[in-house]
């Protein structure tokens, strides 16, 4: 396995490059030459880095063409409707710069249904799980619960939605021409823990959380 790295401060590069085949410093949101041949890997890995690029849906496209047809393309986003940042926002005054998470340093902010019709647009069809990081429960879920019933959303996904703090999402790359639509295709969401807090203490029936139909 070759294993090539994206950075854009020279001084983690210089860490990374001594766990790493290669490291190239980039600025992604300037959608730079890899100085690899187009279709040369066959996963590309953006772990909680579309939230942070001025472009992201131009980034991933222009990336897309180093990975090869059928290659998979690994994503972990942060949901802005997670209970966090809604009770962040609706909370106390605050101003950006705080301790919100997804707030203060995140240029780009998702929903599923955003991150989804992203991918119809780039052509990336989403493998039929998605993987929803959960988060232990809080008081203001019933609230925020109530106040979207009220404003005629669903509360079964509310609730559902409140607890996913990071999306997880495997796309392939289609065919070039072939239409993807993952907006309209029956996927799947299965919950993980979250991974920084054991288990034991989520207080969560894993194997029953079952998500609401119709993620759009």
């Amino acid at each position: 396995i070759e294993v090539v790295g994206v950075e854009l401060m020279a001084e983690a590069a210089a860490v990374a490059a001594d766990h790493l085949d290669d490291v190239l410093v980039l600025d992604l949101d300037e959608t730079p030459d890899l100085g690899y041949p187009e279709n040369s890997f066959d996963v590309l890995t953006m772990l909680d880095v579309v939230e942070h690029l001025v472009l992201p849906e131009q980034v991933i496209g222009h990336l897309a063409r180093w990975v090869r047809v059928g290659g998979s393309l690994i994503f972990s986003v942060p949901n802005i409707r997670h209970l966090s940042v809604i009770t962040s926002l609706l909370g106390p005054r605050r101003r950006f710069g705080g301790t919100a998470p997804t707030v203060d340093h995140h240029l780009r902010f998702f929903t599923i249904t955003d991150l989804l019709a992203m991918l119809d647009r780039l052509g990336l069809s989403v493998c039929d799980t998605i993987f929803g990081v959960g988060s232990d429960e809080h008081p203001a879920q019933g609230p925020i619960a109530e106040a979207v019933e009220a404003l005629g959303g669903d509360r079964q996904r509310a609730l559902f939605d409140s607890r996913v703090a990071q999306w997880v999402i495997h796309a392939r790359r289609a065919e070039p021409g072939q239409a993807v639509s993952n907006l309209t295709r029956d996927l799947g969401v299965e919950w993980r823990p979250n991974q920084l807090t054991p288990v034991a203490q989520l207080g969560l029936a894993w194997a029953e959380s079952v998500a609401p139909a119709g993620l759009t």
